[in-house]
């Protein structure tokens, strides 16, 4: 069996302040899970200026790198903080229709479900976010790109996100067991 069949990949997505990073280290902290954290964060902290495209697509294939390096180091479970459709999204709303490399990253991903959070959290200002008033369209962005790409995820919101995240990948962990 491959190694990347081995893992169960979980991809946190959704809009700013809506709970994924937190999400993220809760289920790592109960699990004992691999971590991915979202690479924009760091990467913006450390430059200095306004981001571009370029960076952009910097950051998609570092997140990108660190997932593919995280399932095929065979963990058996493993939680990213964003993916490269945020970056897709982010790109979007930012600077136009995405590059077709950009919006290709998506494909080169193993099986994974995606965890889409509901921005039904308070907001928290952050110098790195931009949209605080238009969540829940930018929500809505994300679910037709589930949608339209036909991705495996499960919609998770309100206080008891953890509690239902981790029912959502007992039972992927159990259907992948059993196939």
């Amino acid at each position: 069996m491959d190694t990347m069949e081995k893992s169960t990949l979980i991809i946190i997505t959704g809009p700013e302040s809506s709970g994924k990073s937190t999400l993220m280290k809760s289920l790592c902290a109960t699990t004992g899970a691999k971590g991915i954290d979202e690479y924009a964060r760091t990467y913006l902290q450390k430059i200095d200026r306004d981001y571009h495209t370029d960076d952009l697509l910097h950051i998609a294939d570092k997140q990108m790198n660190e997932i593919h390096a995280a399932v095929k180091a065979s963990h058996r479970l493993v939680f990213s903080d964003t993916g490269p459709e945020v970056v897709e999204i982010w790109y979007e709303e930012k600077f136009g229709p995405a590059p077709e490399a950009l919006k290709a990253m998506t494909k080169t991903l193993p099986t994974r479900h995606y965890l889409l959070c509901k921005p039904d959290l308070p907001w928290v200002e952050d110098p790195l976010r931009e949209n605080p008033h238009d969540r829940d369209r930018l929500f809505n962005i994300y679910l037709d790109w589930l949608n339209i790409g036909g991705h495996s995820f499960s919609v998770v919101s309100g206080t008891k996100r953890l509690e239902a995240s981790l029912e959502i990948v007992k039972k992927i962990q159990s259907l992948q067991q059993n196939s």
